[in-house]
């Protein structure tokens, strides 16, 4: 158990310092507004559904590496690392199109 708990010790701070900032920001909007607190919540709402297909795309190509590598395929492993990030910049492009339009 121990062993787990050090392991996961960097991931438990990157969450926590992620989480604060949040805190955080949303305590110095308040002192502006309630309209600047409403914005940046719905801001923030719209760009976290945007960004969630991004998300899951690098999950499953840190999925298929540790498959492919664990079988023994490094080049397999590293053509599924290129193609998923291929997808995803093309994915993170048209989203960025049409937020710029919009």
């Amino acid at each position: 158990m121990l062993n787990l708990l050090r392991t996961s010790v960097g991931g438990i701070g990157q969450m926590f310092v992620g989480m604060a900032s949040w805190i955080f920001l949303m305590r110095i909007m308040a002192d502006i507004s309630s309209e600047a607190v409403a914005g940046a919540t719905i801001t923030v709402r719209i760009m976290l559904f945007s960004i969630m297909p991004a998300w899951g795309l690098s999950n499953a190509a840190a999925t298929l590496v540790g498959q492919n590598l664990g079988a023994g395929f490094p080049d397999r492993a590293e053509a599924a690392v290129w193609k998923t990030g291929f997808f995803n910049m093309l994915f993170l492009i048209i989203i960025s199109v049409i937020y710029f339009f919009l």
